[in-house]
């Protein structure tokens, strides 16, 4: 996949993960996040920028079609791919982990109390 077919997807995946029409979950793997729709499709979202790992891409993206990996997005240097999937993935771990303003509120607020 070219990169501006790659930012495309990014892009779209994004918008539909924002519109809550592609759910997030998380995963028994720490910062790893799966979804599946149109009924053959699976994703994978994963990060290593929390690990010590440089020899890994930062983010991953797999999309599966029956168990196949079809596609596989691991941008090697900074640029707008890169840009695009750590998006991506910093939207999809608020959403699979309900991260929302009211729990930040109820945080915040906890805070105050101290």
């Amino acid at each position: 996949m070219n990169d501006a077919k790659a930012v495309a997807f990014l892009q779209e995946l994004l918008v539909k993960t924002r519109e809550g029409k592609i759910h997030w979950e998380p995963t028994v793997v720490d910062h790893t996040y799966v979804s599946a729709f149109g009924g053959k499709f699976g994703l994978a979202i994963s990060s290593n920028a929390y690990l010590s790992a440089e020899s890994l891409p930062s983010c991953l993206l797999r999309v599966d079609d029956r168990g196949r990996e079809v596609i596989r997005i691991a941008p090697e240097e900074p640029g707008v791919l890169a840009d695009n999937l750590e998006e991506l993935f910093e939207t999809v771990q608020k959403q699979a982990l309900l991260v929302d303003d009211s729990k930040l509120d109820s945080v915040l607020a906890e805070l105050h109390r101290l």
